[in-house]
């Protein structure tokens, strides 16, 4: 199984630390944010993992292959620009389209849940997409994504509304992916997040 690990931001939230690292370089307890995310794909049984860098990458790519599990292969999506997130997602999207499904996860979030579980569950689902949301009592302030009772998007925030949330959760930067969803990219230069996809 395959996974791409989304690591390429600015890192503008935690300055000034990352005036000398990027983010996912930053440590947390002593070990730098990149060990987390690729210790939960291991531990999910991915196999080979894709991470875009582009803020002082040698940073970044010498703490990932540090504390790269012995049984993850790591391979490394260089954007000389900055890309939005969907264009650096459709940039490799040959490499994840080989996984059925590919998991896309934040390069500066921390997770702790059965991704295996998630993986079973959208196999058998039949999903072309699925994004781990999170209750969580203070989600008025970050904003959440709403879903009906099958589990379907149908608010993004503010910004999209169906009508017919049920439940809404905070976005964990945690998603699976069936090669159909790739495939269904826009190709364009700029297009972000779900309301352009």
């Amino acid at each position: 199984m395959r996974g791409m690990i989304v690591a390429a931001g600015l890192g503008t939230r935690l300055q000034p630390l990352t005036h000398h690292r990027p983010t996912p370089a930053v440590p947390v307890r002593g070990i730098p944010l990149i060990a987390y995310p690729l210790a939960f794909l291991a531990r999910a049984g991915v196999t080979e993992v894709v991470i875009n860098v582009h803020h002082l990458p040698g940073a970044l790519i010498a703490a990932a292959q540090r504390w790269c599990p012995a049984r993850l292969k790591l391979h490394f999506s260089h954007e000389r620009e900055l890309l939005h997130t969907g264009v650096a997602i459709r940039r490799v999207a040959a490499f994840l389209r080989e996984s059925d499904p590919c998991v896309v996860l934040g390069g500066d979030i921390i997770l702790d849940f059965d991704l295996a579980a998630v993986i079973r569950r959208h196999r058998e689902g039949g999903h072309a997409a699925t994004r781990v949301l999170r209750e969580d009592p203070r989600a008025p302030g970050f904003g959440t994504i709403g879903v009906d009772g099958e589990g379907c998007v149908r608010r993004i925030a503010r910004r999209f509304d169906l009508g017919g949330a049920e439940r809404a959760g905070v976005y964990t930067w945690a998603n699976l992916f069936s090669p159909r969803a790739l495939e269904s990219l826009p190709d364009r230069e700029s297009f972000n997040h779900l309301d352009d996809w």
